[in-house]
C-alpha cells in the first residue's frame, strides 16, 4: 500500500505561494492552475505575504483569471480589501499608464484589461476603471470596428462608469449608439436590445427623467420574459430597476408587490447574500418610507447595510447608497441626531470615493441641509446649501441638485425674512430655467411662487401680484386642475391685489375663486377647499360684496356644524362674520343672533373675561342697540362686566401689548357706559 508524505497546511501554503507567484498567462494549463487561478491570493493573503498578493491582483492577465473564475465579485474584492483597497485606485491607474498607446494594444491585453475594468466597476473604484475601459474600447474599435460585439461590450462599461462618475451627457450619447448598434443588428426584442434598453431606462431614472425611463422600461418588460425566462436574474434585475422608477415616483404598492416577487426569486436562485438579491432588498427597503412603514423601513436598511458590509465592504457606494437613505428615513421621522450621525458618517466616505463634485456627494450635502432646516437651524442649513452650490459648480451634470440647493437657499432666506437676498435666488434660478429648462430643477410656477412671497415682504403687492398670476396660469397650463393646491395659489392672488388697492381686479379674482369652491366643496371632507372659501367669502366682505360673502359663508356654517364639524374655533369667527354681512345689509337682529353664537362659543372656549370675548361682546351690544334691543344690549354689558369682579381677572391680560391693552380698555368702558346707561 503506498504511502504519502504528510504535507502540513503551512507547506500547502508554500507550494500554492509559489505557483501563484510563478504562474503567468503563458504557461501551459497545468493540474494547478484552476486551483492557482482562484485560490491563489487566499493562500499568499494566510502566508501573510500582502505586498506580493497586491503584486500578482496588479497583474492584469493574473487579476482577469482570478475574477473570472469567481461568479461574483465579492471574493476578489475580499482579497483588496485584505491588503488595501483604499490604494487600488491609484495603484490600477499607475497600471494604465503603462499600456502602450491603443494603436498598439493586443487583443490579449485588452480582454484582461476589460475584465479588471468591470471587476473595479463592481467593487466601486471608479476612476482606475473608467481609464482601463476607455484604453480598451479605443483598443476593440481600432482592431474590430465600432460595430463588432467587443467593442459594444467595452462601450457599454465605459458608458456604466459614466453614469456612476455623474457624467450623465456622455453616458446617454453612449447608451443610444449601443441601442441603435442591437436594434440594427438584432431587431427589437433580441437579449442585447433588451439590455441596451434597461442600461438607457436606468441611467434616465438616474437623471430623473421619468417618462423617458418608464417608455423604455415598458419595451424591456414587454420581451424579458420570452428572451431570458421568468425568474432568469437579467429579468429580476429589470424588474428591480423598474420598481426603483415606480417607487421615486410615489407608486409604492406598485413597486412594492414587483420588489417582493423579484426578492423571493433571488433568495432562492442566487442566495441571500448575493449583491443582485441585496440590491432588491435595498429598493424594497425604500419603498416602506412612503407607505409610512417606517420601522420596517428601518429595519431591512439595518439588515442591508449589515450585510453589505460584509459582502462588500463599508466603503462600497451600494454600502454608502443605502446609509444614506437609512439617514433620510431618521430625518423624515425626526430623529436629527441619528440622521446628523448617519450623514457625516457617509459623506467624507463618498467624497473620498467620488470627488466632492458628484452628484451623490451633493444629494448627501442636500440631507444634511435639511436636518438642520427642519431643526429650525436655517443660518446651518443656509451654510450647506450654499456649499452644494459651490461645490456642484464645476459639475454640469449636476445642474439639477445645483438648481434644488438654490432653490432651498433661497427659501430659507425667506424664511430669515431677508426678501432681498431670497429675491436674487430666484430670480436668477427663473431665468436660468426660461433659458434651459431642466426637468430636476423646481418648476416656474413654483419659483414664481416664492417671488411673490419675497415681494409681499418687501411691501410691494403690485409685482407680487403679477408673479402669483404667472404661478396660477402656469399651474393651470400645466394641467394642474382646480384642487386644494391651485385654490391656494388663487386665494394668494386675492390677498395681493387686495393689498396692492386694485379692487376690482380683486373682486375678480375672489369670484372665481368663490365659483370653483362651490363645486368642489360637494365632496365634504374637502375641509382645505371648505376653509378656502371661507377666507375669500371674508375678503369679498372687505372689498364692499357682502350679499355674495353671506352665500357663501352660510353655506361654510352649515358644513362646520355638520357631521364633518370643525373646531369651535373655527365656527365662531364663521358666525363673527356672518353678523358682518348682515349688519352690511342692514339687518341688525339678524347679525345680533349669529354674534350672540360667537360670544357663546368663545366663553365656553376662554371664559367671559379674556379679551377678545369682551370685544365680541361690545360687537354684540352694538347689535342689538341697532336693532333697538336696548334692555338685551344692557344685560349683555352687565353679564360682561361681572367677569371682570375680584376673582375673574384676565388671565392674558399681564401678557397683553401696549396695544392690545388699549383694546381691553377701551372695550370695558364700553361696556360700562351701556350697563350705566341701561340703569339710567
Amino acid at each position: 500500500m503506498a504511502r504519502y508524505r504528510q504535507v502540513t497546511s503551512g507547506s500547502a501554503h508554500a507550494i500554492v505561494n509559489a505557483a501563484t507567484c510563478a504562474w503567468t498567462v503563458e504557461d501551459a494549463p497545468g493540474s494547478m492552475r484552476a486551483y492557482v487561478e482562484q485560490h491563489g491570493v487566499a493562500h499568499m493573503v494566510a502566508m501573510g505575504r500582502l505586498d506580493d498578493a497586491m503584486g500578482r491582483m496588479l497583474d492584469l492577465p493574473f487579476m482577469a483569471a482570478f475574477v473570472e473564475a469567481w461568479e461574483t465579485a465579492v471574493q476578489p474584492l475580499a482579497a483588496w480589501r485584505v491588503v488595501g483597497l483604499d490604494r487600488a485606485d491609484a495603484r490600477y491607474l499607475e497600471v494604465a499608464h503603462t499600456l502602450p498607446t491603443p494603436e498598439h494594444g493586443t487583443e490579449a491585453v485588452a480582454d484582461a484589461a476589460h475584465a479588471v475594468a468591470s471587476f473595479l466597476e463592481d467593487a466601486g473604484v471608479y476612476a482606475a476603471a473608467a481609464v482601463l475601459a476607455e484604453w480598451v474600447l479605443a483598443v476593440r474599435a481600432r482592431m474590430f470596428g465600432e460595430e463588432h460585439e467587443d467593442t459594444l461590450s467595452a462601450l457599454s462599461t465605459v458608458a456604466t462608469l459614466c453614469r456612476l462618475r455623474g457624467m450623465y451627457g456622455r453616458a446617454e450619447a453612449l447608451r443610444l449608439r449601443e441601442l441603435r448598434f442591437a436594434e440594427a443588428r438584432h431587431g427589437p426584442t433580441h437579449p442585447d436590445t433588451l439590455i441596451s434598453l434597461n442600461n438607457l431606462a436606468l441611467l434616465y431614472r438616474s437623471q430623473e427623467r421619468f417618462d423617458l425611463a418608464r417608455t423604455h422600461y415598458q419595451r424591456v418588460l414587454d420581451g424579458c420574459d420570452a428572451a431570458f425566462g421568468a425568474e432568469h436574474h437579467h429579468t429580476q434585475t429589470f424588474m428591480t430597476n423598474y420598481a426603483s422608477m415606480l417607487a421615486a415616483q410615489g407608486l409604492y404598492e406598485e413597486a412594492e408587490a414587483i420588489l417582493v416577487r423579484a426578492l423571493d426569486v433571488r433568495s432562492r436562485v442566487l442566495g441571500e447574500m448575493h449583491p443582485g438579491t441585496l440590491q432588491t432588498l435595498a429598493h424594497l427597503a425604500s419603498v416602506y418610507p412612503g407607505m409610512g412603514d417606517d420601522a420596517r423601513a428601518e429595519r431591512l436598511y439595518a439588515d442591508v447595510i449589515s450585510k453589505r458590509t460584509r459582502v462588500l465592504g463599508e466603503g462600497h457606494p451600494d454600502t454608502l447608497s443605502t446609509m444614506s437613505n437609512l439617514g433620510r428615513l431618521y430625518a423624515k421621522i425626526q430623529r436629527h441626531s441619528e440622521a446628523i450621525r448617519v450623514f457625516q458618517e457617509t459623506l467624507p466616505r463618498l467624497t473620498a470615493l467620488l470627488g466632492g463634485h458628484h452628484p451623490s456627494v451633493l444629494s448627501c450635502m442636500m440631507s444634511i441641509a435639511g436636518v438642520h432646516e427642519d431643526q429650525g437651524s436655517l443660518e446651518e442649513a443656509c451654510d450647506w446649501y450654499g456649499q452644494v452650490v459651490v461645490a456642484g459648480g464645476a459639475n454640469q451634470e449636476a445642474k439639477g441638485i445645483i438648481a434644488k440647493a438654490t432653490y432651498w437657499l433661497a427659501v430659507c432666506r425667506l424664511n430669515q425674512n431677508r426678501f432681498d437676498q431670497a429675491f436674487e435666488l430666484l430670480q436668477g434660478l427663473l431665468d436660468e430655467t426660461k433659458a434651459n429648462p431642466d426637468a430636476r430643477a423646481p418648476t416656474p410656477a413654483r419659483l414664481n411662487w416664492f417671488l411673490a412671497e419675497c415681494l409681499r415682504g418687501m411691501g410691494r403687492p403690485t409685482e407680487a401680484a403679477a408673479h402669483r398670476r404667472a404661478c396660477l396660469d402656469l399651474e393651470l397650463a400645466g394641467g394642474d386642475a382646480w384642487d386644494a393646491s391651485t385654490l391656494r395659489t388663487a386665494v394668494a392672488l386675492c390677498e395681493d391685489l387686495a393689498d396692492a388697492d386694485e379692487a376690482e381686479a380683486a373682486y375678480e379674482a375672489a369670484a372665481r375663486v368663490l365659483a370653483v369652491t362651490e363645486v368642489l366643496v360637494r365632496d365634504d371632507e374637502a375641509h382645505a377647499v371648505w376653509r378656502m372659501r371661507y377666507d375669500v367669502s371674508v375678503l369679498v366682505i372687505d372689498l364692499g360684496h357682502p350679499v355674495e360673502a353671506l352665500h357663501h359663508l352660510e353655506a361654510v356654517l352649515a358644513h362646520e356644524q355638520g357631521p364633518h364639524g370643525a373646531e369651535a374655533a373655527e365656527v365662531s369667527v364663521t358666525h363673527w362674520h356672518i353678523a358682518r354681512c348682515l349688519r352690511a345689509l342692514d339687518r341688525a337682529s339678524d347679525a345680533a343672533y349669529h354674534r350672540r353664537r360667537c360670544l357663546e362659543l368663545e366663553v365656553a372656549r376662554d371664559g367671559g373675561d379674556a379679551t377678545g370675548t369682551l370685544q365680541t361682546a361690545v360687537a354684540l351690544v352694538d347689535d342689538l342697540q341697532a336693532a333697538g334691543a336696548g334692555d338685551a344690549a344692557h344685560d349683555v354689558a352687565t353679564c360682561a362686566l361681572a367677569a371682570l369682579a375680584p376673582g375673574h381677572a384676565d388671565p392674558d391680560a399681564d401678557g397683553l401689548d401696549e396695544e392690545e391693552a388699549q383694546e381691553r380698555e377701551d372695550a370695558i368702558l364700553v361696556l360700562r357706559a351701556v350697563e350705566a346707561e341701561g340703569r339710567a
